[in-house]
């Protein structure tokens, strides 16, 4: 991805995460406010675990800690 191209994709995402944190907190919601974080290495290939998680939704906690351990 080009410079330009990913500085205008983390002011999209910031834009987008301070959005609906605003939303939020006008609603007087209670729930934490939205963090959005990439990896150090992106994108992901996530076709398998997407297939996994639609097959059998009990493993998607065990899928998201296992991303965590993955070295970057």
């Amino acid at each position: 991805m080009s410079m330009v191209k990913r500085a205008y994709f983390s002011k999209d995402q910031k834009d987008y995460v301070r959005h609906w944190n605003a939303v939020a907190e006008q609603d007087g919601a209670s729930e934490k406010p939205i963090e959005l974080q990439f990896p150090n290495e992106f994108p992901i290939r996530t076709p398998l675990a997407l297939r996994c998680a639609i097959v059998n939704a009990e493993v998607v906690p065990t899928l998201c800690e296992f991303s965590l351990t993955l070295p970057l």
